[in-house]
């Protein structure tokens, strides 16, 4: 089995940024009610479907790994997250609060 040297530093900053996408909302929680008009329920809701579209689509990105290679892939999953954070941040509404956080969840798959 040869391990690429390089490789393991764009996983494991790729592996952080995953992490940081996952963290944000519940860290911006005490601030979102107010700026949204919506309750905790309803930010527990842009978790979940964060969550649950990671979990869906997981099994489906090992295959288009396999099919088109990890570094390409990786790549445009960190474009996609930074990109579903930026609609967040531009256009602020729940509805795009929760298209955000699915595409998101694609991108953390």
């Amino acid at each position: 089995m040869t391990i690429r040297i390089g490789l393991l530093p764009q996983v494991a900053a790729a592996h952080f940024v995953s992490h940081l996408h996952i963290m944000v909302l519940a860290a911006l929680f005490p601030l979102l009610p107010a700026f949204l008009n919506v309750d905790y329920v309803a930010l527990g809701l842009a978790l979940s479907v964060f969550n649950i579209v990671t979990a869906l689509v997981q099994a489906p990105m090992g295959f288009a790994v396999d099919r088109h290679g990890a570094r390409r892939l990786l790549l445009l999953a960190l474009a996609l997250g930074s990109c579903s954070f930026l609609l967040i941040a531009l256009l602020p509404g729940y509805t795009c609060l929760l298209v955000g956080m699915a595409l998101a969840g694609v991108a953390n798959a």
